[in-house]
């Protein structure tokens, strides 16, 4: 059997971007009508709670149709006009959509974590149990990102006991499944399996009903892979491509066709590799997904060189390798500019007053530092 070569395995590209991701939004569509009636509300100009609600529900809809540019307008708007008539939380709302889109797709966690300090201290006086746990989730992800993972784990345990408290099953579900993810990157199998059987069981139970997006991939690449049952496996991923698909969420798509194409990769099926990678590397093409254009290209380098299609296999290198060159530039240059922000980060740090006083001093540059040293793991030269 081919031993995959280029497995990902940390935490903050897959569990950002998709783990993060609302897991109470089913619908990838943004509806005609629904739209019509929100831009309605925006011509009549008025500063007013109404305003900033549909600015909040534009930038929910655009991120569910991967247009993370115009759902970062509409976040900021929204944060703007909720300080200004002091709509407290309608303002959580905002910054937390602004602090989810900079750390999950621009991968700016300079921005992110000032954005979820903001948004805690909103969570707090509003005593809004659910932001705390999408808070929580942004804290987790950056810890894991650096490698802190006791500090990973412990934010998404309390994260999963606030889902706990208010029965929210689904959440639980979710907050489970990253858990899981986080514990195998730290090599425990043993409790990460006690993390995903916690996630089959709950969606067994719901028959898989309104299972998150998140929850029904860790069933499928993490619970039957790690029990050797790729069969089971890939029967799970075609249950939730197809539930993708209906619902035309192709960043989910293009990420499944990637990771059924590694499986069939394992078991030498190259065909079957070929035509899910490229179906997948078509989308990504398509909407400039960054993380997805890697994944497919990658595998398909890979493919290409087994095949000794030398001109395929260096096309597909020349691309993952382009890609991931500028991802590590784009890092560099934060990691710069960040390191001569000290009076932001004073300024920051004098108006905090909740229990992650710290968070900014250490998390600003060492969490850029984390993802840079991530960023240098994925790069895994295919076979020559």
């Amino acid at each position: 059997m081919h031993q995959m070569k280029n497995k990902v395995r940390n935490c903050l590209i897959v569990t950002a971007i998709f783990l993060l991701a609302r897991p109470l939004s089913y619908s990838q569509e943004i509806d005609s009508l629904k739209l019509d009636t929100l831009i309605n509300v925006l011509t009549l100009q008025l500063e007013d709670e109404r305003t900033v609600n549909a600015y909040n529900e534009l930038s929910n809809d655009y991120i569910l149709i991967a247009d993370y540019e115009t759902a970062m307008k509409y976040a900021e708007l929204g944060m703007e006009l909720s300080e200004k008539i002091g709509y407290k939380e309608g303002n959580l709302e905002s910054t937390s959509s602004a602090a989810h889109i900079q750390l999950a797709y621009y991968l700016d966690y300079s921005k992110s974590v000032k954005l979820y300090d903001q948004a805690f201290l909103l969570a707090e006086e509003l005593n809004d149990q659910e932001g705390k746990i999408r808070v929580f989730r942004g804290y987790t992800s950056i810890y894991a990102a650096m490698g802190n993972y006791d500090k990973a784990l412990e934010y998404n345990a309390e994260a999963i006991q606030i889902a706990k408290d208010l029965n929210d099953e689904q959440v639980v579900s979710d907050l489970s499944a990253y858990g899981g993810n986080i514990y195998e990157e730290t090599g425990d199998t043993t409790k990460a399996m006690e993390m995903y059987k916690e996630v089959v069981e709950i969606e067994t139970k719901n028959n898989f009903k309104n299972t998150s997006k998140a929850s029904l991939v860790i069933v499928a690449h993490y619970y039957y892979y790690l029990e050797g049952d790729l069969d089971k496996s890939l029967k799970q991923y075609r249950i939730a491509l197809r539930r993708f698909e209906r619902l035309k969420d192709l960043r989910w798509v293009s990420y499944t066709h990637s990771q059924m194409a590694k499986i069939y990769l394992e078991t030498d099926n190259f065909e079957r590799v070929e035509m899910h990678s490229l179906k997948g590397y078509s989308i990504a093409e398509e909407l400039n997904l960054i993380k997805e254009k890697m994944d497919n290209a990658s595998i398909l380098a890979e493919l290409y060189s087994i095949q000794e299609k030398d001109s395929l296999s260096t096309h597909y290198q020349i691309i993952y390798d382009s890609l991931y060159a500028s991802t590590i530039t784009e890092i560099e240059s934060e990691v710069t500019l960040t390191a001569n922000d000290s009076d932001v980060e004073e300024t920051i740090i004098k108006e905090k007053s909740s229990p992650w006083d710290g968070l900014i001093n250490t998390l600003i540059i060492l969490g850029l530092v984390g993802l840079t040293v991530f960023v240098s793991g994925l790069k895994k030269p295919v076979k020559k």
